[in-house]
Order: C-alpha cells, then sequence, then structure tokens
C-alpha cells in the first residue's frame, strides 16, 4: 500500500445496512419490504427510522439486539486489520447522523481501527460537500501532496473527493450505479482497498 490515508463511506462501504435499517423499523411494526424499497430510492436511513418513532436512544438498543443483522461487506474486517497494522490513518466520512453510525461501528466491533469519524454531527454539510472530508483530512494531519483515498458507493461520495481533491475509489460492489466512469479506481471487493 502506497496510502498515508483511507477515508470510507459507510452504508454500501463497508456494511449493507439496507436490511439492518428495515429490520428495526420492522421491529417497531413498519413495513419491511417498503422500507427496504425506500432506502433503495435515497430516502435517508435517519427519515424512515425517525418516522417510526426510533429515538437515539431506542436505535442503540436495536443495534445491540440485533447485531447478527448487520452485514459487513466480506473480508471487510480482515482488510481493515491489514490497513490498520501496516500504520496507515483510517477514517469515517460519513452522511449518517452520529446516533446512527457510532452505536453501528461500536457493534461491529470497527470503532478502535479508525482515527476519525465525521458524521453529520459533526459537519452540518453532507456530501457532495467536501467540508466533511476536509474535516478527515485535517483530523488525519494529511498534507495536501500526501496520498489519500476516499472510499464510497455513490456519486456524491465521488463528487465530495473531486472538490477536496481527494482520489476516489469506487466501491463497485455497493448501492451505487450498475456503473459508473469517473472513478480513479473500482474496487470490485472490498479486497481491492490493499491495491490503493
Amino acid at each position: 500500500m502506497d496510502s498515508t490515508a483511507l477515508i470510507f463511506d459507510l452504508d454500501g462501504t463497508l456494511w449493507d445496512s439496507r436490511g439492518f435499517y428495515a429490520k428495526a423499523v420492522s421491529i417497531m411494526g413498519g413495513d419491511f419490504n417498503r422500507s427496504v424499497l425506500s432506502l433503495a430510492d435515497g430516502l435517508p436511513a435517519a427519515k424512515l427510522l425517525r418516522e417510526v418513532g426510533i429515538s437515539p436512544r431506542k436505535f442503540a438498543s436495536l443495534v445491540a439486539s440485533n447485531k447478527e443483522n448487520l452485514q459487513l461487506y466480506p473480508s471487510v474486517r480482515n482488510v481493515l486489520d491489514q490497513v490498520n497494522k501496516s500504520g496507515v490513518s483510517m477514517g469515517i466520512v460519513t452522511s449518517l447522523p452520529g446516533w446512527i453510525a457510532l452505536p453501528m461501528l461500536n457493534v461491529t466491533g470497527l470503532s478502535q481501527l479508525f482515527d476519525t469519524v465525521v458524521d453529520w454531527g459533526r459537519c452540518r454539510s453532507t456530501k457532495p460537500s467536501p467540508s466533511p472530508l476536509l474535516i478527515a483530512l485535517e483530523d488525519l494531519s494529511v498534507k495536501y501532496n500526501q496520498s489519500a483515498w476516499y472510499i464510497g458507493d455513490s456519486v456524491s461520495d465521488c463528487q465530495a473527493a473531486r472538490a477536496a481533491q481527494v482520489p476516489f475509489a469506487w466501491a463497485s460492489y455497493g448501492y451505487g450505479p450498475e456503473r459508473f466512469d469517473d472513478a480513479d479506481r473500482v474496487l470490485r471487493s472490498f479486497k481491492d482497498v490493499l491495491l490503493l
């Protein structure tokens, strides 16, 4: 690896969370299948959860009691462990609010691997604004001329990386479009992170 830092999106990049959110909604009496479709159509997870009355405290409880339903993509834990041991700094930039992102990072055991987490609570500008990425780069003490990558699955992830002048690696296995031509690298699986 030649990178100084790797910064990751969450939903559709580290984990497949649509079923997890939909299960939380169904526990509260909502419709599982409709929830999955709504998320696929772009409804923010926070809005979906709030619509059925899931508070931050309730969500933390649901995460703790349903952690087996949160599916990491194959090889995520192993690859992140390897990157961590290599000394490359790692961070998270997500448009999720902290009350969603942090319990999920904790329950998967991934939270201790990241040097910074920039969620909607830390930066009210969301992607495609470069602001969250710039905060993460500052947290990681990454200088402009150093090699840092942003890894995500969506067009807004790429736009944020471009605006922050950071190379973008597209997680093609995630939730993004079937074809995307504007990435600096295409990751066919999470293992390809090791090639950055």
